[in-house]
């Protein structure tokens, strides 16, 4: 390979998503706080210097709707290949509202099926809590990878 980005190696491999896995995963950036007020969290991702803002190199709450559009990754979730989904969430997450991996799970059953996709809450868990990384829960991800790799 060279740094122009050229790619010689591994041409008979296909670079096509089978599976997405997500665990309290920010989704639609500009939503946050108006989910994390809805679940009555305080939130300041739209102000500058947040993670999110700095992230797309402007501040979430001065994007227009086309920017909105162009960042979130909703709009890009099409049926031209089948994709298994995996998203996780916890209820007590202050930085991550829950409420954004059931917008994804949403969008993603709409197009590839409610089956195709598993969709958990935990109870009681907050952001990267030891919750999502127990044997058991690692356990059911590689079936569900297994399955469907």
């Amino acid at each position: 390979q060279t740094l122009s980005g050229e790619v010689k190696d591994n041409l008979e491999t296909s670079s096509a998503v089978k599976v997405l896995i997500d665990f309290y995963g920010p989704v639609s950036f500009y939503l946050m706080d108006q989910d994390a007020a809805a679940l009555g969290n305080s939130s300041s991702t739209g102000e500058n210097g947040s993670f999110e803002s700095d992230f797309i190199g402007k501040a979430i709450k001065d994007l227009s709707d086309e920017e909105k559009k162009e960042i979130d990754p909703l709009t890009y979730i099409t049926s031209t290949r089948p994709l298994a989904v995996w998203i996780q969430a916890g209820d007590a997450d202050t930085n991550v509202p829950y409420t954004q991996s059931k917008r994804l799970a949403k969008a993603c059953s709409e197009v590839y099926g409610s089956d195709a996709v598993y969709f958990e809450v935990l109870k009681g868990a907050v952001h990267e809590d030891d919750a999502f990384y127990t044997a058991a829960n690692l356990e059911a991800l590689e079936a569900f990878l297994k399955e469907n790799l």
